[in-house]
């Protein structure tokens, strides 16, 4: 008989895009190699061995990809096949980018976590700075619904109808004035419950271009109640102010998920910050 696989505790979705070069580079140089030299390989590189925070005897696995779709450059695509054969965490969606098939994105990725024996599926955006410790510490260590669904929450946000707003949804897509309560789209956390929940609603639920909000869709038919981790580990804005220079330690060290629109720049200045505090982390 086959030996089944063992569960891994998180798997890692970084949504990327194939022109994006130089965000997956920032993130390879700061919150990524900090985790990774703090673990394991286990059979392939971007399978890793993390002590367990709170009972060092103990093992846990942990994998990331970086999750793309194609270019209709031809230049691009060489270089990502390239940067994908020296890495190898790069998944490869069939279908070209665009942000109006974000969802499908989105849910193209949820159907390959559904495959994966994991406990808890994490989406992150590659403009978000990431510390997967002080994560991985804060789920062990919290008390958390067995239908997970977090992040940084946003209530009552409109539906808009000008046609020409990047954020416009026609009545036929969605006929409320706003949204169900939903994480917002740069980082959000699900159980593997919660991950095979919202594909099976997929399919009878008709979907649209906003990724985050049409999951909160998902969340309010299924009854699940998302949970807000905002002030308690994410930290999620549009055009976050410049916080890496103006935030106390004790802030950033409550933190474990900050952004979005994180510039590589700004990826390593944060990165800077937080090698520096001073905590059982480092």
């Amino acid at each position: 008989e086959p030996v089944p696989e063992t569960e891994k505790f998180v798997l890692i979705l970084i949504i990327s895009a194939p022109f994006n070069l130089e965000q997956r580079y920032a993130i390879r140089q700061t919150w990524l190699s900090v985790f990774i030299n703090h673990s394991v390989a286990q059979d392939h590189s971007n399978v890793r061995i993390l002590k367990d925070p709170i009972n060092s005897t103990n093992n846990l696995l942990i994998q990331y990809f970086f999750v793309c779709g194609h270019s209709q450059e031809q230049e691009v695509e060489t270089v990502v096949k390239s940067e994908s054969m020296i890495h190898g965490d790069i998944l490869r969606l069939n279908f070209t980018e665009s942000y109006s098939l974000l969802v499908q994105k989105t849910l193209n990725s949820l159907r390959f976590a559904s495959a994966v024996n994991v406990k808890f599926v994490v989406k992150v955006d590659d403009d978000v700075y990431l510390d997967v410790r002080r994560m991985v510490w804060r789920l062990q260590t919290t008390s958390l619904p067995d239908m997970l669904f977090g992040g940084t929450l946003l209530y009552n946000s409109p539906a808009i109808r000008d046609p020409g707003h990047k954020y416009f949804i026609s009545y036929e897509d969605f006929n409320g004035t706003s949204y169900p309560v939903y994480p917002n789209g740069p980082f959000y956390i699900m159980s593997k419950k919660v991950v095979l929940e919202f594909l099976n609603a997929s399919k009878n639920i008709r979907s649209f271009k906003m990724e985050d909000a049409y999951l909160g869709v998902l969340a309010k038919h299924l009854g699940i109640v998302p949970t807000q981790l905002d002030g308690e580990g994410t930290l999620i804005r549009l055009w976050l102010p410049r916080l890496e220079r103006t935030w106390d330690d004790a802030a950033l060290n409550a933190t474990f998920a900050v952004g979005d629109s994180l510039s590589p720049e700004r990826l390593f200045a944060f990165h800077e910050r937080y090698l520096k505090l001073e905590t059982g982390f480092n």
